[in-house]
C-alpha cells in the first residue's frame, strides 16, 4: 500500500488491527508490532500465531528489522518494561534541559513535549493550567 496517500495509514492501521484481532498479547501500530509474552515459551507461541496470521494476509516480515525476546524495548516514544511502560530516559533529560520559554511559541511548544507524558506527571492538567 503506498503510504503516500492520504488516508493510507488509517486504512492500514484498521487492516492490520482486523488481522490481529483476537490476540489479545499483540499490540500493532502501523508496521509496528509489540509482542507482550510472560515468558520465552509463550513469546514463541505467541510469535508463530502473529507470523501464521501474517502469512494467511499476505503480510511479510523484514526479519532484519525484527526484535526477538528482550525484556524491554522502545516502542512508540515509551520503554516498555515488564512492569508496564515509562518515559525514555533521553526525552526526560531532554524535558530537564529544556530551555525557559521566552515566548508564547516556546511556551506551547515545552507544554506539547509534556502533554506527551502527561499520564506520567501528577496534576499534569492542574500544574499545567494558566
Amino acid at each position: 500500500m503506498s503510504f503516500g496517500l492520504k488516508n493510507a495509514p488509517a486504512t492500514f492501521q484498521r487492516f492490520i488491527h482486523e488481522v490481529l484481532r483476537e490476540l489479545d498479547f499483540v499490540f500493532p501500530y502501523l508496521d509496528d508490532i509489540l509482542i507482550a509474552s510472560k515468558s520465552n515459551q509463550e513469546h514463541k507461541i505467541h510469535l508463530n500465531l502473529v507470523l501464521e496470521r501474517l502469512n494467511t494476509f499476505g503480510l511479510r516480515t523484514n526479519i532484519s528489522k525484527s526484535v526477538f525476546a528482550v525484556v524491554e524495548i522502545e516502542f512508540l516514544g515509551y520503554l516498555i518494561i515488564p512492569q508496564g511502560s515509562r518515559p525514555l530516559p533521553d526525552k526526560v533529560q531532554a524535558i530537564m534541559n529544556y530551555k525557559r520559554p521566552e515566548n508564547i511559541q516556546d511556551l506551547r511548544t515545552f507544554l506539547g513535549i509534556l502533554n506527551f507524558y502527561r499520564h506520567y506527571l501528577k496534576d499534569a492538567a492542574k500544574n499545567q493550567a494558566l
